[in-house]
């Protein structure tokens, strides 16, 4: 039964900003928060003109400042620089990962590294890189910044020599040689280093570093005559910049004050993302293994664009939870609200890995046959990754292993089955994980 209980909008943010002066003879007239929303809306702001202009998140941000100040409270002193766009930094990092990706391809094609090097470095990178993610996350619930910094980089060190023994044995075995040694702990490298940055919001410096070396290694991949062969020369711009991210992230876990021991207590946030992570890769691995050999471009770029776009599609989500939130009082349009945008999420990830698979693949040239298959797998890959990611963003990182786990079964099927068969279990699949979001997104008041 619906609730009668009218639930009032309250600020978003955290910040303490001053009030704005053009404000100041209205703080005494306002009766309540939404007297001063009213007020500021009237003056055409939206909550992207505020946080633009004054730093302040939201409209209500600003009203409960004006309410506070009108009720005789101090109206603080600014002691901090305005926030930053939060849908801003979020593509600042979807560009991060997309000129990793595309530095990675240049130096493949520049090495000529082969199809099992690729897929070393890529899983281990992408494993491994989510333990520093998950661990300093988890410290940031309770820890201060430098806190969580150090958490991170002490499981970067553990994760590193698991790398450099990883890469030894599989050496050791003639399963490597020495372009997929140099290729696997370069790409290892760059991983610990990023994903602890990211989640620490210094993102500026590397991708500065990123974007630069992509130019510049795009500039001696055309003019390096073809089949002359590689040398350390050729790859030189990716190894400088890789030190160069290494280097800045050493520089930000050391800068921070030492506070106390490390306890075994604080590397719980490993778990759930490391599983996570295993999972995603293995049935990305199974897919590469099942679709035509021409199509692992389109398959692999796909999915690193879709998972690039997941952060911003996160926020935006968030952002339009949180402003209907603060408008609506009514239980059923709450929830309509959230399950229309969730649905309209999983339904535009779902076009837009079809559409990039179809554009890839005829960019590249590669052989239409079996298109279908290599669709299909894209989406529903690239589906249940979203799925996963969504989930573990918004607090239910156990419902978020249902779609990572999930998604091998259903490569296996897309790749050895035909018909009816595999797209029924497809389809079964994929109403299970999207029952899972409607369920975590069953009222939007939940992000006010």
């Amino acid at each position: 039964m619906e609730s009668n209980v009218r639930h009032l909008p309250r600020p978003s943010g955290t910040a303490q900003h001053d009030l704005p002066a053009e404000f100041h003879a209205d703080s005494g007239r306002v009766v309540d928060l939404f007297d001063a929303a009213a007020l500021i809306e009237s003056r055409g702001y939206s909550d992207r003109s505020l946080l633009s202009k004054y730093g302040y998140g939201s409209v209500f941000d600003l009203a409960g400042r004006l309410t506070a100040t009108g009720a005789g409270r101090p109206d603080p002193v600014r002691t901090a620089a305005p926030e930053t766009n939060p849908v801003n930094a979020a593509w600042l990092r979807a560009g991060l990962l997309i000129s990793g990706a595309v530095l990675a391809a240049l130096v493949q094609a520049q090495l000529g590294a082969g199809f099992l090097e690729m897929i070393v470095a890529g899983c281990a990178g992408w494993v491994l890189g989510q333990a520093v993610a998950g661990v300093t996350w988890y410290r940031l619930r309770s820890d201060s910044r430098a806190g969580a910094a150090r958490y991170g980089g002490v499981v970067a060190v553990w994760c590193a020599a698991v790398a450099v023994i990883m890469a030894f044995s599989l050496g050791s075995t003639g399963d490597l040689g020495a372009t997929g040694f140099s290729l696997v702990l370069g790409w290892v490298a760059y991983a610990l280093s990023v994903s602890l940055l990211v989640v620490l919001d210094r993102v500026a410096v590397p991708l500065a570093v990123m974007v630069a070396t992509v130019v510049v290694q795009l500039l001696v991949r055309l003019s390096t005559p073809q089949g002359t062969g590689a040398s350390a020369a050729t790859v030189l711009p990716a190894l400088v910049a890789v030190a160069v991210i290494v280097g800045y992230t050493v520089y930000i876990v050391s800068s921070g004050e030492a506070d106390g021991k490390r306890e075994l207590t604080g590397y719980r946030g490993i778990a759930v993302p490391v599983t996570q992570a295993v999972l995603l890769s293995g049935s990305l691995v199974v897919a590469l293994s099942l679709v035509p050999t021409s199509h692992g471009t389109a398959f692999v770029a796909t999915a690193v664009l879709a998972v690039a776009c997941t952060d911003p599609g996160i926020v935006l989500l968030r952002r339009r939870l949180s402003w209907f939130a603060h408008r609506s009082s009514s239980l059923s349009w709450s929830r309509r609200f959230a399950w229309g945008l969730a649905c309209l999420a999983v339904l535009g990830t779902a076009v837009l890995a079809a559409g990039l698979v179809v554009f890839i693949v005829g960019a590249t040239g590669a052989a239409p046959e079996q298109l279908g298959r290599t669709v299909l797998g894209s989406v529903l890959f690239t589906v249940l990754a979203t799925l996963s990611s969504v989930l573990t963003a918004f607090g239910a990182q156990l419902k978020g292993l249902v779609p990572a786990a999930l998604a091998v079964p259903v490569m296996l099927l897309v790749g050895t089955l035909g018909g009816g068969a595999a797209l029924v279990f497809c389809a079964l699949a994929f109403a299970v994980g999207l029952s899972l979001l409607i369920h975590e997104f069953s009222d939007a008041r939940v992000f006010a």
